[in-house]
């Protein structure tokens, strides 16, 4: 945690369903990921996926909005 993957405030029951709240890249600015973004920042999503993936952990629900990108482009 900390890496690539935020650090975790809290995990939920809500309505039957399990939530993960996560702090966000920057309390100063931040991004989604986009189908429009430059290829470099592409590539760092890319290899954050093969960073959690190299641990042993699954993602299960890769979306663009999923990827929060801060002001330093991680």
């Amino acid at each position: 945690q900390g890496d690539v993957v935020p650090h975790l405030i809290g995990v939920y029951l809500v309505e039957g369903r399990i939530s993960v709240a996560m702090e966000l890249p920057s309390s100063a600015f931040w991004v989604e990921a986009s189908e429009d973004m430059p290829n470099h920042l592409k590539e760092k999503c890319i290899a954050a996926f093969d960073k959690i993936h190299a641990r042993g952990v699954l993602h299960n629900d890769v979306e663009l909005r999923h990827m929060l990108i801060n002001a330093e482009g991680n």
